[in-house]
């Protein structure tokens, strides 16, 4: 189960200044009507895949017993109550990288980044900007106490607080970039760096004492146990001992496997992560190091331990991993494809089938709630990928994709029979949409158009008019459709295909996506945050504000009114008067989403980068 906390998306107002130029650009007495502003549409979007996310995590904080918070690309925050098992997508307000975590009890904690730092003090509802700094990059944060604090950056600064962030002072205490800072308490704490920095203090940050450490070893973590016991990485992958307090260093592990994070839970047992999900333990202070099987092949980047038990571990594309007995076995917490996705379809508000890199295919029965992949190789053994999707009911789809590639299930997805061969077309398919088990039209690169009247059985190969890439397709029925692609083209056929027309746009920039929704109206959707309208058919289009820069990717209208846009960073743009007002939505992630479809009524699913699928169920209360 993943719970996703969410904010109300400020109201994008069409500005004098916004309304008078698009008035400028589309000029004429057949232009529509400018687009008034109307009740702000909320939908409440939630994860579907990758579980619980799939941005990059970089830091983890384990707080006590149930209680961890991890952070990452895009200003990610996620958070567990129970130990790991589920996560919450919390709203950072930011989408600067965030890179370290510390909280002194459940509720009260840091987070720093590039450029940023938040606070929290009732465990993430909300969180709060600290400062306004432009240059500084934060790599580490370590609160001993809710109001004593430090955070460590670039060119050898350390920032320390003692009235929980309200104030901060600024030391300057090397030359080297900091990457990492630990406290035991509130006076005794070390702090990392690159070739070889250690500096120690036993004061709370007063005065800072540099440590002997081998040059050129450019430090990655620091665990501080007590006021004597520690340890860290470095890039090289070795592991770095002290009982002393840090007077001298002893090299406890090298080498392999490349270590990112340590965390030293006593005296004799630590742990470490890294590389393709290694994981190493030491029950002997770090004479001998085990290896320890993750679950997972993806870089572990960060680790914690509250007590001797609980641990979490974070990395790339989101990956937890978790122990419940001191690191001795490891639990893959997350799940769920992350290879690129294109395009989505589905039939009903159940079953659907979304497409993408590599040849994936991913199906649903049950609205999202899981997604399986269905393998493709038989009929796709260089896994070239898909781009184009359309199924007519639960059994009957076609998919479209790199060299020219058309396969057809009429199971669901369990098997796939290879239509490319009907064309004999090596350019590579963008999109593809079917009226009906019959009827269908595909379109791609040098401004291919295909169209089938027999399940897929035979394409011809119709003229478009172009040579320009053609990206999206729609057809209201089957004789009237549009096809639109590079260079603002847009090309329409009210018979079938048998003649498809060049008509004029006014624009260069590219349209990726494009939806039909009555005889009359249809979008455009592409580079820039572009949207074109037409109410006459598609003989004439116009520029209509969106209020986005961001590249729209694709566009799809559950009916005359509803409808969805999605784009880059996570963009979603929603209406529910046929495209007049366009609202930005707030959505849980920031990676680009290339496909999207109006389900019907207030279901819409998006699908992107890093296998990410999104789905909402209408607006939130």
């Amino acid at each position: 189960m993943i719970r996703i906390l969410r904010s109300r998306p400020t109201t994008i107002a069409l500005s004098i200044l916004f309304a008078a130029a698009f008035q400028f650009i589309s000029c004429s007495d057949d232009n529509p009507v400018t687009p008034v502003e109307d009740d702000p549409v909320s939908s409440v979007w939630f994860i579907q895949n990758p579980v619980p996310q799939g941005q990059e995590l970089r830091g983890i904080c384990v707080a006590d017993a149930v209680t961890a918070t991890a952070v990452g690309a895009f200003g990610t925050i996620i958070r567990t109550t129970d130990g790991g098992a589920t996560w919450e997508v919390q709203d950072s307000g930011t989408d600067a990288t965030l890179n370290s975590v510390s909280f002194a009890d459940f509720e009260i904690g840091t987070v720093v980044g590039a450029n940023v730092i938040l606070r929290t003090e009732n465990g993430g509802e909300t969180w709060v900007k600290q400062n306004s700094a432009k240059d500084d990059y934060y790599r580490g944060v370590s609160f001993a106490h809710p109001d004593i604090g430090t955070v460590v950056c670039d060119y050898g600064a350390v920032l320390q607080t003692t009235d929980g962030g309200k104030n901060w002072i600024r030391r300057n205490i090397c030359d080297e970039y900091l990457t990492g800072v630990s406290f035991c308490d509130s006076d005794n704490g070390t702090v990392i760096g690159l070739d070889g920095t250690i500096l120690r203090t036993k004061n709370g940050g007063a005065t800072w004492v540099g440590q002997g450490m081998p040059p050129h070893a450019s430090l990655s973590s620091v665990s501080l146990l007590d006021p004597d016991n520690g340890m860290v990485t470095d890039w090289y992958g070795k592991i770095h001992r002290t009982a002393d307090g840090g007077n001298t260093w002893t090299v406890v592990s090298g080498g392999e496997p490349f270590c990112y994070s340590v965390s030293l839970i006593n005296e004799t047992t630590a742990v470490s992560v890294g590389a393709l999900g290694a994981i190493v333990r030491t029950e002997d202070g770090g004479e001998t190091w085990e290896t320890r099987i993750s679950g997972t092949d993806r870089r572990l980047q960060a680790l914690s331990f509250f007590g001797s038990n609980l641990g979490i571990a974070v990395g790339d594309e989101g990956e937890i991993v978790r122990t419940e007995d001191g690191g001795n076995t490891w639990e893959l917490i997350s799940r769920g494809s992350r290879m690129h996705l294109e395009d989505v379809s589905f039939t009903d508000a159940n079953t659907g089938t979304a497409v993408g890199l590599n040849g994936t295919v991913l199906r649903t029965g049950d609205g999202g709630e899981t997604w399986v992949e269905k393998s493709t190789e038989t009929a796709n053994p260089d896994l070239m990928t898909l781009y184009g999707v359309s199924f007519v009911d639960a059994n009957i789809g076609t998919v479209v994709g790199g060299w020219g590639i058309i396969f057809r299930t009429t199971d669901g997805g369990d098997s796939w029979t290879v239509q490319s061969e009907a064309w004999s077309g090596f350019y590579t398919l963008h999109d593809v949409t079917f009226i009906n088990e019959y009827i269908g039209t595909a379109v791609g690169e040098y401004g291919t158009i295909l169209r089938t009247t027999d399940g897929g059985e035979t394409w011809a190969v119709q003229e478009s008019g172009t040579t320009w890439n053609l990206y999206g397709v729609s057809f209201l029925d089957a004789d009237t459709g549009i096809a639109a692609g590079y260079y603002g083209t847009i090309v329409k056929t009210t018979d079938g295909g048998e003649t498809w027309e060049k008509t004029p746009t006014g624009t260069r920039t590219t349209f990726y996506g494009v939806s039909l929704t009555s005889e009359n109206t249809g979008f455009a959707v592409g580079g820039g945050g572009i949207i074109y309208r037409t109410t006459d058919g598609g003989d004439r289009w116009f520029f209509w504000p969106s209020g986005t820069s961001e590249h729209l990717y694709s566009v799809s209208f559950a009916d005359a009114n509803t409808g969805i846009i999605v784009g880059e960073n996570g963009t979603i743009l929603e209406t529910r008067d046929g495209g007049e007002t366009w609202e930005e939505q707030y959505t849980p992630v920031k990676f680009g989403l290339r496909g999207a479809l109006c389900i019907g009524g207030d279901i819409m699913t998006a699908v992107g980068y890093s296998g990410t699928i999104l789905r909402t169920v209408g607006p939130g209360d």
